[in-house]
């Protein structure tokens, strides 16, 4: 037997007897999702546990697993607990959506008519068989109407039934579309038998199917099948049913139905709708129906909407501002006179800052189009207000283009970096570092080091280093390490260790090392392990094996002895990235998992097992996941995500 097949075994074993719930639940989500045809079927044969949480926790773990289905079906037939048997639902309809093997769905459909005629789990297998061969489906559910038609819960799984045959076939038989024409239509039954049957109906593309949608929109009471109805309409493009729904948009009294009729006349390209649209959008009481209409507008791509969709850039609403601004975007976006009218609205000093906030947001989208940049530059020169934040924001998006542009680089880039100094709201000069960093300009590094170093904002110092990192580190990296070493930049240690991280040089091996001692900050401690781990992957350092031996024997000895849990996380997590040194790496991990009391650090140690492929710890793990033999269900717990990490590692093809 090989290691796999070893591990497996051992875990199913696991699942069938260990006492706690966490550990039987952790390895079977894993294992189900393996994929893996004989590793389900093990699965599938725990359903025979005499334990119920056993048999629940599988019957979760299957959804989907369309390869073991007659088990499950036979699973099925057999259940008594009802948690199970619910969850054995949901896995066994997954099941059969999945499946497209005409074989087995007849198959599994006789099975399903033979649970109806024996009331096997009745209102489940209802349900179940609409999955399956249409023909059968279909006698076995309207033969079931007549005798349960005083009972509402089996009638409504019939119809669930016939819905979920409906949508898996994409069609209803003759007999079954009747019926359910005659259900919809009949004011008398319930709403929500209605609302199925409206429901699967909507897979017929029939004049019959057409009349029953236009009857219910004019006559029915029940709002949510006018709705459900309008709904149908859209997604099937009935443009002959566009006078109807405008009618609806401008004259029903409940608002969910306007924004129905909204929608779907976007949806079936109604251009004859397109005032009643832009009146909804304007004068409609009810922000939904408002932001239906402006998105409709938008679905339509109407130069003729855009002056209403100007409009609702000025709605109180803030997402009827925001949908109106994509459906601008929508209209021949790179039209020169809609991105002048663009960029005059957002330009305007006297237009109100929610308009031009919307305008600004627009213009972020446009960020192939030079002259939408050059809109925001000139808002940017110009304005003194926190619209200022947003520009910069969006300015980002643009900096593919800027980065080229030598009138930017000359003119606009000086005053930026000059706002970066001297602006007093830190939202500002946060988001001026965001823009630099995402410039990566070598030139902005003395603004960005002057506010890492100086700013009283501590959100914009750490913005200003995330920008200085993705600079060019050849010029850099000295004047970095010289302020490691000047005490009066003490509080920014970490930022500094943050900035060499993402150069990763092995240089800084020994400075690293250096602020890993028990007296250093905890915050450097965790910092300099951070820095270490991003250069473990250097070339350079697997061939120097010195240095790898003392950075292993430094971690090691932090995963046991700093104080502090971050630190101890990080030491764990770097130590799976090292190849090779197991007589030394391994026992580590181990007993990390063993020994510390913190969920974090014993789940990074079973993660590293993983990362490194260590089937030298499979013989250890699998006794401290023995129950037998380990007492503690946290070791067994985390023993179990370790061997289960090693598992998926050395299952994967080479």
């Amino acid at each position: 037997m090989n290691d796999i097949e070893t591990i497996h075994g051992v875990l199913l074993q696991v699942i069938q007897e260990d006492p706690d719930l966490q550990v039987k639940a952790l390895i079977a989500s894993h294992l189900a999702q393996r994929n893996s045809y004989p590793l389900t079927q093990k699965l599938v044969a725990l359903s025979k546990s005499p334990h119920s949480e056993v048999r629940e926790i599988i019957a979760i773990c299957l959804e989907g697993h369309f390869e073991v289905l007659d088990a499950m079906i036979d699973w099925f037939e057999t259940e008594e607990d009802l948690v199970t048997l619910n969850e054995l639902f949901f896995s066994i309809s997954s099941a059969l959506q999945k499946s497209s093997d005409e074989t087995t769905l007849i198959d599994a459909a006789i099975r399903f008519k033979g649970f109806i005629e024996r009331e096997i789990h009745l209102n489940y297998s209802l349900e179940l068989i609409g999955y399956c061969n249409g023909l059968i489906a279909t006698e076995t559910l309207l033969n079931a109407l007549y005798p349960h038609r005083f009972n509402d819960g089996i009638k409504a799984s019939i119809l669930r039934g016939m819905l979920h045959l409906a949508q898996k076939t994409h069609s209803l038989p003759n007999d079954l579309q009747s019926y359910l024409i005659s259900l919809v239509g009949t004011t008398y039954e319930p709403p929500e038998f209605r609302r199925i049957g409206l429901e699967a109906l909507g897979v017929v593309n029939k004049q019959e199917i057409i009349d029953l949608l236009e009857l219910i929109i004019e006559t029915d009471h029940n709002p949510t099948l006018r709705k459900n109805a309008i709904d149908l309409i859209g997604k099937k493009g009935v443009i002959e049913l566009s006078p109807l729904l405008i009618e609806k948009l401008k004259y029903d009294g409940i608002s969910d139905v306007r924004a129905s009729a909204a929608t779907a006349l976007g949806a079936i390209s109604s251009f004859d709708a397109l005032p009643e649209l832009a009146d909804a959008l304007e004068t409609d009481g009810s922000f939904f129906v408002r932001e239906a209409s402006a998105e409709a507008l938008g679905n339509l791509k109407s130069q003729y909407a855009l002056a209403a969709l100007l409009k609702g850039l000025e709605d109180q609403d803030s997402y009827v501002r925001s949908i109106s601004a994509w459906s601008i975007e929508q209209i021949q976006p790179t039209s020169p006179e809609l991105i002048q009218r663009i960029c005059s609205a957002a330009g305007s000093i006297e237009q109100e800052s929610s308009i031009r906030s919307g305008m600004v947001a627009l213009l972020a989208r446009m960020s192939s189009i030079l002259e939408a940049a050059n809109c925001l530059l000139t808002i940017f020169r110009k304005d003194k207000t926190p619209l200022r934040e947003l520009v910069i924001e969006a300015l980002e998006e643009f900096v593919h283009i800027l980065k080229d542009d030598q009138d930017f680089l000359e003119n606009d880039l000086p005053l930026i970096q000059k706002i970066l100094a001297t602006s007093e709201s830190f939202s500002l000069r946060a988001a001026i570092c965001s823009f630099l960093g995402h410039l990566k300009e070598d030139s902005t590094f003395p603004f960005l080091l002057d506010r890492l170093l100086n700013d009283e904002d501590t959100f914009v110092q750490r913005q200003a280093a995330w920008a200085i990192s993705n600079l060019n580190p050849v010029d850099l990296t000295f004047k970095i390490r010289s302020l490691l070493e000047d005490k009066t930049y003490h509080t920014i240690v970490p930022l500094f260790l943050e900035i060499l991280s993402s150069w990763a040089q092995i240089d800084d091996v020994p400075l690293a090392l250096s602020y890993l001692k028990p007296e250093m900050d905890i915050e450097w401690r965790r910092r300099a392990v951070e820095l270490l781990t991003t250069i473990i992957d250097s070339p350079d350092l697997v061939t120097n094996t010195q240095s790898t031996l003392k950075i292993i024997n430094t971690l090691i000895s932090l995963l046991f002895e700093d104080n502090a849990n971050t630190v101890r996380s990080a030491c764990a997590h770097a130590l799976g990235h090292f190849e090779g040194h197991d007589s030394l790496i391994t026992p580590a991990l181990l007993q990390a998992i063993k020994t510390d009391r913190v969920y974090t650090v014993r789940e990074l140690a079973a993660e590293a097992l993983g990362y490194r492929g260590g089937v030298s710890a499979v013989p250890e793990l699998m006794d401290l996941i023995d129950h037998k033999l380990e007492k503690d269900p946290s070791i067994r717990y985390f023993s179990s995500l370790a061997l289960l990490n090693i598992e998926s590692q050395i299952s994967q093809p080479v």
